[in-house]
């Protein structure tokens, strides 16, 4: 069975999410893989795989995604109206270019995680398509653009032959393509020494912050010296402290989640669902401009997983502490989650 695996290339989230997928169908017997993703994205991905193990097509823009006004979270809605038009505009090219890819390549199947454009490409090929995913751009784009630049979105999606749906997915995603399959959480696993390790470098209680790569960062540095914890930052949120470390661009985070007795986080769906299988209490911060983030955050609140704080409430990491602690001592809810990578290869790779 040849697979064309599609990734977005909007934040790393996506790639992270597929790595555990990819890493599963690697087991299976009679399966070849072909990524198609950034250049920047396969190179993560080659931290996991041995060479010539799959073969991976670098293709940039994958994905057009969101504008932030930087120095914030906050939609650029002129920007995003512009990008997303002239993103539209390259659909045909786009389309065109991955059925002949399906075609000369005899591939059985396209897994697509958000390029619509590779939907349409496998419909055009004949090859079956399987969309996994937790949201469309539909429900995020529909509250800022013009309907006629939300709707060739609606009906790339809908060129999709199977759907998957990963916990947490929105309700508007399940509306708009019925008929999915529910396949619960993945991501990459923890590596139990790596984790020791962490732990053993820090004395104080560690808080695990990250506002995800597809953002600019935030405009102000956040303060957190002097407080009784040691905070591990990712690279693009900028914290000051004596009792700060921040990471390089890409680092295994699952280990730094499940390392962690406390995270605060954007609620980006991979971030999650690292919080989630490492059973840890969170603070996510409340993007109440963005869909996804929006329910994503309200589902995890009415679980009692989580607790939502808003981005101007960081100034005062204490105060945003405080709470934290309160919730993980009372009202934390921790789930009986797993790592569902097998039984969602299984769903990718079921009627072959």
């Amino acid at each position: 069975m040849r697979i064309a695996w599609f990734i977005s290339d909007h934040g790393y989230g996506h790639i992270m999410r597929n790595t555990p997928l990819i890493l599963e169908t690697l087991t299976r017997p009679g399966v070849e893989l072909t990524v198609i993703s950034a250049e920047s994205h396969l190179e993560v991905l080659r931290r996991y795989v041995r060479p010539g193990q799959v073969e991976m097509i670098p293709f940039e823009k994958m994905d057009y995604g969101l504008e932030v006004i930087p120095g914030t979270l906050l939609i650029d809605v002129p920007r995003l109206e512009e990008g997303a038009a002239a993103y539209i505009a390259d659909f045909d090219r786009r389309a065109a270019w991955a059925e002949q890819l399906l075609r000369r390549g005899g591939y059985d199947r396209a897994v697509v995680d958000m390029p619509v454009w590779a939907l349409l490409g496998a419909k055009a090929a004949g090859v079956e398509s399987v969309l996994i995913t937790n949201f469309t751009w539909v429900e995020i784009y529909r509250e800022y653009l013009p309907d006629s630049l939300v709707e060739p979105f609606r009906r790339a999606y809908r060129a999709a032959d199977r759907v998957l749906y990963y916990e947490l997915s929105n309700p508007q995603y399940r509306a708009l393509l019925p008929g999915g399959e529910d396949c619960g959480l993945t991501a990459r696993p923890f590596d139990p020494v790596k984790v020791a390790a962490i732990r053993a470098a820090h004395r104080q209680p560690i808080v695990f912050c990250s506002i995800g790569f597809s953002n600019q960062g935030l405009a102000k540095s956040l303060q957190a010296g002097g407080l009784p914890y040691d905070f591990i930052t990712t690279a693009e949120l900028a914290m000051e402290g004596e009792n700060v470390t921040r990471l390089g661009p890409v680092e295994d985070m699952q280990n730094y989640a499940a390392a962690a007795d406390y995270c605060i986080a954007k609620a980006g769906w991979s971030t999650v669902a690292e919080i989630l299988l490492a059973g840890k209490p969170a603070a996510l911060m409340g993007r109440d401009t963005v869909a996804e983030d929006r329910m994503t955050i309200q589902q995890l609140k009415e679980r009692r997983a989580a607790i939502k704080v808003q981005v101007d409430e960081l100034a005062d990491m204490a105060g945003v502490m405080a709470r934290l602690v309160r919730f993980a001592e009372n009202g934390f809810r921790p789930g009986h989650y797993r790592n569902n990578a097998p039984f969602i290869v299984d769903r990718l790779l079921a009627g072959h």
